[in-house]
């Protein structure tokens, strides 16, 4: 898994889902910090990181009921290059800086 450029204490945007090792590694930063929101943005056609396989692995994350709030997931029609198609790159900015602004606040975002 690699993180995006954001990093902070209270927030974690995921660029990349490869391998439930280092889900396990997520759920446990997330028990550990119930303040942790994650956000994962993907293509629907990505066959790198397929669409189903990044749902699933969310989904099946060793976590408590109330910390499921906590992950938001954002789905777009383009492939992996999601900023390669200009509408699912205005719609990535405007939900990243959604995400952003929201863990500035302290609220979480729902589990789509």
């Amino acid at each position: 898994m690699q993180m995006g450029a954001q990093r902070s204490p209270t927030h974690i945007m995921i660029a990349d889902l490869q391998g439930s090792a280092h889900l396990t590694d997520l759920a446990v930063a997330m028990k550990q910090n119930p303040n942790l929101k994650v956000q994962l943005n993907g293509g629907f056609y990505d066959l790198a990181t397929p669409y189903f396989a990044a749902v699933y692995e969310l989904r099946q994350l060793p976590l408590q009921a109330s910390l499921e709030g906590n992950i938001e997931m954002h789905f777009y029609i383009s492939g992996h290059m999601v900023y390669a198609h200009e509408p699912d790159l205005k719609a990535l900015h405007a939900n990243v800086a959604a995400f952003i602004e929201k863990t500035r606040n302290g609220t979480t975002g729902p589990r789509s």
